[in-house]
C-alpha cells in the first residue's frame, strides 16, 4: 500500500500564472452584474485605457523633449565665373532661448573663394549682436564667425545672422558647396546649448539662355583668374574696319572705285591700286 503525498508548495511559474490570469480577469471582475453586452463593453475599455494612457504619456514626454536649434546656409548663383554672391546664416530656434552663435563655414576652395577684406563679412538681420570672424589658423577654406554681445544678452529671434560676399568660380551650369560645420549656442546666461545642427548651401554660376556658358572659361587656365577677352580694348576690330595685320596696325578698308576696280588693303600706310583697277 503506498501513499502519495500531494506537495503544498506551489511553483513559482504556478504563481506568476495565476496573477497573470488575475490582471486579465481584473476587468470581467469590475464589470461583473451587468448585460453581456455592457459587460463586453467595460472589458474592453478596462484593457485599451490603460494602452491609450500610456501612449499619451510618451507622446507628452517626446513634446517636452526641445527640437534642435539649427544653422543654415543659403544659396547663391552668379552670371559668370569670377562674379560674386551674398551667402547667408540664419538661425532657427525652434523655441529655445539663444543669446548668441558660433559655427564654421567651409567651402571648396576649387571653384569659390572668400576675400580677405572684413568686408567681406558683416552682421545681417534685426538682432543688433555684433559679428566676429577670421581665417582660422592651419585650416584651409574655412572661416570661423561669432555672433554675440557682451552687452545685450537678449534672446536672437529666427531670422539671418550674417551675410558673406563669396567670389563664385565654378563652371557655368555647376555649383560649389559651402557647408556649416562645427554649430554651437548658448543662452542668455552663457549655458551652452546641447542641440545645435547645421546645413550646406553652394553658390552656382547660371547656364545663358542657348544651355552654354556665360562668358568664356578657358580649361588651361585657373578658375580664379579674369575671364576678360585677352584682345585688349584698342585693339578690337570695329565694325566696318579692316583686318588687324601682323605688326598690330590696323588696315584700311577696301575701296570699291568706279567701274568695278578696287584697292586692296596692304599693311603699308599706302594702299596701292590693285590690278585691273581704272
Amino acid at each position: 500500500m503506498y501513499l502519495v503525498v500531494a506537495d503544498r508548495a506551489t511553483p513559482a511559474s504556478a504563481r506568476s500564472a495565476s496573477a497573470s490570469d488575475k490582471r486579465q480577469r481584473a476587468p470581467l471582475h469590475r464589470c461583473g452584474g451587468r448585460g453581456y453586452k455592457e459587460t463586453m463593453r467595460c472589458v474592453r475599455l478596462g484593457r485599451v485605457l490603460p494602452l491609450l494612457a500610456a501612449a499619451v504619456a510618451s507622446g507628452v514626454a517626446a513634446r517636452a523633449t526641445p527640437a534642435a536649434v539649427q544653422l543654415s546656409v543659403s544659396s547663391a548663383t552668379v552670371a559668370q565665373a569670377g562674379d560674386s554672391g551674398r551667402i547667408c546664416v540664419a538661425l532657427s530656434t525652434n523655441g529655445e532661448e539663444v543669446a548668441g552663435t558660433e559655427n564654421r563655414l567651409v567651402w571648396d576652395g576649387s571653384c569659390a573663394t572668400l576675400p580677405p577684406p572684413k568686408s567681406s563679412c558683416y552682421p545681417a538681420g534685426s538682432h543688433g549682436k555684433q559679428l566676429n570672424w577670421d581665417f582660422p589658423p592651419n585650416t584651409d577654406f574655412t572661416m570661423k564667425a561669432l555672433v554675440l554681445s557682451l552687452s545685450d544678452v537678449d534672446p536672437i529671434d529666427d531670422g539671418v545672422l550674417y551675410c558673406c560676399n563669396f567670389q563664385g568660380e565654378a563652371a557655368a551650369g555647376s555649383c560649389c558647396s559651402i557647408t556649416v560645420v562645427a554649430p554651437g549656442a548658448s543662452d542668455s546666461k552663457g549655458t551652452a546649448i546641447k542641440s545645435v545642427l547645421g546645413s550646406s548651401g553652394s553658390i552656382c554660376t547660371a547656364r545663358s539662355q542657348g544651355g552654354g556658358p556665360i562668358g568664356r572659361v578657358d580649361p588651361g587656365r585657373p578658375l580664379g583668374a579674369s575671364n576678360a577677352d585677352p584682345l585688349a580694348a584698342d585693339a578690337r576690330v570695329a565694325p566696318g574696319a579692316g583686318a588687324v595685320a601682323p605688326g598690330g596696325a590696323a588696315a584700311p578698308p577696301a575701296q570699291v572705285l568706279q567701274g568695278g576696280g578696287a584697292v586692296a588693303p596692304t599693311a603699308a600706310p599706302e594702299a596701292a591700286e590693285a590690278p585691273g583697277a581704272v
